[in-house]
């Protein structure tokens, strides 16, 4: 593909778990991906890097959630919930697992123009950060999700994947 401006994409994303559609976001869905590392050092060298040896990847998904439902609020709060027809309660005991609460995750571009996607296989919301309940503010959940490994994929194909245009 030739380097043209042309490449230059920008789009607001749908976001689904599972299938089911989360609603509306604010200020956009970030993503990050890469890999993790240890230094390696050698007496002769001291304090220098003498190599780097990769220990694991992750890919995490941040966005705010704008709408309030219910459907959300199970969503954002999967570990420790017990929920009634529109109210959850937290307070489980420590020890549950964070993979009986996954979900498959997918950013979908909102432009039929731009084939972006991003999935997670095997989702977690590993963080909320706090809501505020005020007048001056709507009522958002800023998340994030973090992939955990999916064994039943192959290879260094573990936590999801990305798609871009061709």
């Amino acid at each position: 593909m030739a380097l043209t401006l042309g490449n230059i994409e920008s789009s607001a994303c749908k976001i689904t778990l599972d299938g089911s559609d989360m609603g509306h976001t604010q200020e956009g869905i970030g993503y990050e991906a890469g890999h993790l590392f240890r230094d390696r050092q050698v007496d002769k060298f001291g304090e220098t890097v003498a190599d780097v040896v990769q220990v694991g990847d992750f890919l995490r998904v941040t966005c705010r959630v704008s709408e309030e439902t219910f459907a959300n609020l199970q969503v954002v709060y999967p570990l420790g919930l017990t929920a009634s027809s529109n109210k959850v309660y937290l307070g489980y005991s420590p020890g549950r697992k964070g993979s009986s609460v996954t979900s498959l995750l997918v950013l979908t571009s909102l432009l039929a123009s731009d084939t972006f996607q991003l999935k997670i296989f095997k989702a977690l919301v590993r963080e909320v950060a706090e809501v505020s309940v005020s007048v001056n503010d709507d009522r958002m959940w800023d998340v994030t999700f973090e992939a955990l490994i999916d064994e039943t994929q192959g290879e260094g194909k573990q936590l999801g994947s990305i798609r871009v245009n061709t």
